[in-house]
């Protein structure tokens, strides 16, 4: 008799770990990536802060991707996730949205000596020095290329040839 309660309150506890199940929450959706992501001064967010437009479009358009993580900053939000460095030199990438949920571009970290060397002269004139370990790639959503940079703190951004933006 006492070992039928002892296992009945065994199984009280130890079931309902074992079955929680949220199908809620999708793989792509996870907030697990441990990116030191600082886009534009981008701040972590919990995927619950995420507008659902957002959400549902990423899903959507980027379903293989895995362990994301997201991002709110000044002119909406970014899903991060880990690049495939072998194909694009990238070590991380991202997905950049308004905050309505429209997609505004895509993004990648990559090491400066990845980009063309023509840009690289013309961002070493005021940004690039030995110690910057990465920069942004940005792809506006109609194919624009942009650069961005933090050298000491300070946010600059390039155009496709790598000269300093307007701000």
């Amino acid at each position: 008799m006492k070992k039928i309660i002892f296992s009945s309150l065994i199984a009280l506890f130890v079931l309902p770990v074992f079955s929680q199940n949220n199908p809620a929450v999708s793989p792509a959706t996870t907030n697990q990536n441990d990116s030191p992501w600082d886009l534009y001064g981008s701040k972590s967010i919990e995927t619950s802060k995420v507008p659902q437009a957002a959400s549902q479009n990423f899903n959507r358009d980027y379903a293989n991707r895995s362990n994301v993580s997201w991002y709110s900053y000044e002119k909406g939000y970014m899903a991060v996730y880990s690049g495939n460095n072998a194909a694009n030199n990238a070590s991380y990438e991202g997905v950049l949205y308004d905050p309505s949920g429209k997609m505004l571009g895509a993004v990648k970290r990559v090491n400066p000596s990845t980009l063309p060397p023509d840009v690289q002269e013309n961002m070493k004139k005021v940004a690039i020095n030995p110690s910057t370990p990465y920069i942004y790639v940005i792809t506006s959503s109609n194919g624009r290329v942009t650069y961005a940079t933090n050298p000491g703190g300070l946010w600059s951004e390039f155009d496709q040839n790598g000269k300093p933006m307007e701000k």
